[in-house]
C-alpha cells in the first residue's frame, strides 16, 4: 500500500518509488555522491552514460548532458530517494502493526466466542465509521464551499470599503486643506478686526481729549504773574516798582472783554445796562440808555491822562457792570455757582476798579480779582455747556431758520451744517435738518392761498 507523492517526482523524471525497485540504480546514486573533482572511473563513465540515456527517454533533449549538471541530478535523485525509503519505511511500519492489530482482535474474538461473526461486526463497523467519515468530508466540503462563497463576498466587500477609506481619506485631505485657508482667513481677519479695535480706541481716546479740551480755555488762558493778573499772557495793572506798559494792558482789556462777549453770546444772554464792543487794544464800552460810549483803553501820556482816566474808569465801571450781570444769569442757571469776589458797583472784592484814585496797588488787585471771576465763570460755562458748535435753531451762530429774511447766514448755516466735528454734531445735523424740513412745511402751509 504505497502512495505517489508529488515531490517524489523531479521535471518528469520517473518517481523515486520507482525507482528504488530498480537495483541498478543504487549504484548510480553512490557514485554521484563522489566528491566533485575525482577523476571519474570507467564504471561512473557507464552509469553517466545510463542516466544520461534515463533522462533522454524521459525529456525531448537529445543531446548529452555536462557532468557538473548530471552531478547536481544524482544529487537531488539522492535527496528524493531517501525521502521515499523513509516514506516506505513508515508505511510498512503502519501496515505492520495493522496486521498485528488485527490479528489480536481475530485471536481474542476466537478465544471469548469462537465465531467469526466478531470479525464480520468489526468489519461492518469500520464500514459504518468509514461511511460516516465520508459524510462527514461531504459536510465538510460542503461548509468549505459556504466558506469560500462566503470568502469572496467579503472579498468584495473590502474592496468596496477600501474604495470608500480612499475617498474618505480624499473628502479628510480636502476638509483639512478648507480647514487651513479658513483658519487662515479666521487669522487675518482677526487680525484686522484688532487693527480696527485699536484705530476705534485711539479715536476713542482722541474724542475724550477733545470732548474735554476746552477751545475757551486755549483761546482765553487766564493765569496770574505775581501781583498781576495776566489774560494770554497780558498783564492787568500797574505798580510803581512794576511799570507795566500801556498798550499791554489795553491789549488785556481787549481780550478780556471779547471772552466776556463771547461767553454771553455762547449764553445767549443781552446785557442789560452796557454794550461792549470787543476791538483789541481798542475796545469801547457802550451804554444802552444814551449811547455814550467810553474807551476801555489808555496811553502814558501825561497831557491827556485826567481827560482819559475819567473815560477809562467809566468803561472799566461798565465792563464790571456786564461780568456782574452774566455772573448773575449763571447763578440763576445754577444755584451752586458762585463767583469767588462778590461785585457792587466799582468794587469787586472789596477793591475798587478806578484807576483815577492814585492808588495803583488796589487798582491792580481790583483787576486781578475782576480776572479771578473771570475765569471761574468761564469754568462754569465749559462745565455745563456743549462745546459743539450747533445751539438749538443756530449753527455755528448762524440761524437755519428762512424766514428772517437774510440769505446770507441761512446760507452759512447751511455750509456749517454739512461739516460736523462729533458724533454729537451729527445728532445735532439730524436734528436741524428736520427742523428746517417741518419749518419748510409749515411755511408752505402758510403761503398757501386759503
Amino acid at each position: 500500500m504505497t502512495s505517489a507523492s508529488p515531490s517524489s517526482s523531479l521535471r518528469g523524471y520517473p518517481s523515486s518509488a520507482s525507482t528504488a525497485s530498480s537495483p541498478s540504480l543504487s549504484p548510480l546514486l553512490t557514485a554521484s555522491s563522489s566528491p566533485a573533482g575525482s577523476v571519474p572511473t570507467h564504471a561512473a563513465i557507464q552509469q553517466a552514460a545510463r542516466l544520461e540515456q534515463l533522462v533522454a527517454s524521459a525529456t525531448d533533449l537529445d543531446q548529452p548532458l555536462s557532468y557538473e549538471f548530471t552531478r547536481k541530478l544524482f544529487l537531488e535523485l539522492n535527496k528524493q530517494l531517501k525521502e521515499e525509503q523513509k516514506q516506505q519505511q513508515a508505511y510498512q511500519s503502519l501496515l505492520a502493526s495493522l496486521e498485528e492489530g488485527s490479528k489480536e482482535t481475530l485471536g481474542e474474538g476466537t478465544a471469548e466466542s469462537g465465531d467469526e461473526s466478531s470479525l464480520e461486526r468489526s468489519v461492518a463497523e469500520t464500514q459504518r465509521e468509514l461511511e460516516e467519515l465520508v459524510a462527514e468530508e461531504y459536510e465538510l466540503q460542503e461548509e468549505l464551499k459556504q466558506l469560500e462563497a462566503k470568502r469572496a463576498v467579503t472579498a468584495r466587500q473590502h474592496a468596496l470599503l477600501q474604495r470608500e477609506s480612499e475617498r474618505l481619506d480624499d473628502l479628510e485631505r480636502m476638509h483639512w486643506q478648507w480647514y487651513n485657508q479658513v483658519e487662515e482667513e479666521n487669522t487675518r481677519v482677526l487680525e484686522q478686526r484688532e487693527a480696527v479695535r485699536s484705530a476705534i480706541s485711539c479715536a476713542a481716546d482722541q474724542l475724550e481729549h477733545l470732548r474735554r479740551t476746552n477751545v475757551y480755555n486755549d483761546a482765553f488762558l487766564i493765569s496770574q504773574d505775581g501781583h498781576f493778573g495776566t489774560i494770554n499772557g497780558f498783564r492787568l495793572g500797574r505798580l510803581q516798582t512794576h511799570a507795566v506798559d500801556w498798550n499791554h494792558i489795553n491789549a488785556a482789556w481787549g481780550q478780556a472783554a471779547l471772552l466776556l462777549v463771547t461767553m454771553a453770546r455762547k449764553l445767549r444772554f443781552k446785557f442789560e445796562r452796557y454794550r461792549l464792543l470787543p476791538m483789541g487794544s481798542f475796545t469801547k464800552v457802550q451804554r444802552l440808555d444814551n449811547g455814550a460810549v467810553f474807551d476801555l483803553h489808555s496811553s502814558s501820556d501825561i497831557s491827556s491822562r485826567l481827560i482819559w482816566y475819567r473815560h477809562f474808569d467809566s468803561a472799566m465801571v461798565g465792563f464790571l457792570r456786564c461780568l456782574y450781570e452774566l455772573a448773575m444769569h449763571a447763578s440763576s442757571r445754577d444755584l451752586h455757582f458762585k463767583i469767588p469776589y462778590p461785585i457792587e458797583d466799582d468794587r469787586v472784592g472789596g477793591m475798587s476798579i478806578r484807576i483815577g484814585q492814585g492808588n495803583d496797588q488796589a487798582w491792580t488787585k481790583a483787576l486781578k480779582y475782576m480776572l479771578t471771576d473771570l475765569k471761574f465763570l468761564l469754568a462754569w460755562l465749559s462745565k455745563v455747556i456743549d462745546t459743539s458748535p450747533f445751539e438749538d435753531d443756530r449753527v455755528g451762530g448762524m440761524s437755519i431758520h428762512i424766514g428772517q429774511g437774510n440769505d446770507q447766514p441761512w446760507t452759512k448755516a447751511l455750509k456749517y451744517a454739512h461739516q460736523p466735528r462729533s458724533f454729537f454734531g451729527l445728532a445735532w445735523l439730524g436734528l436741524a435738518w428736520l427742523g428746517l424740513a417741518w419749518l419748510g412745511l409749515a411755511w408752505l402751509g402758510l403761503a398757501s392761498p386759503r
